[in-house]
């Protein structure tokens, strides 16, 4: 699908691209913000419940979600300071 998407943006179809691009990237953007604020939680939830890991959520759970996933790279980003 990410190939696809690519290719359209090649070719300047880029409401094609969008549509192909957008699921990938949005899952991948939330399995890495599960991973940053609780990585063992995370682990855990693919080790003994894989199947419901991108369960649907509603609007205000993702958004926490990536508001502690923010936190949590803005946390690690002023340590390394």
């Amino acid at each position: 699908m990410i190939h696809e998407g690519l290719r359209a943006l090649e070719k300047r179809k880029f409401m094609v691209a969008y549509s192909l691009l957008r699921k990938p990237f949005k899952e991948g953007m939330l399995l890495a913000a599960q991973i940053c604020v609780d990585e063992a939680a995370f682990f855990d939830k693919m080790k003994f419940d894989a199947k419901n890991l991108l369960d649907a959520q509603d609007k205000e759970t993702t958004l926490a979600l990536l508001d502690a996933a923010i936190r949590c790279l803005q946390r690690d980003r002023l340590s390394r300071r």
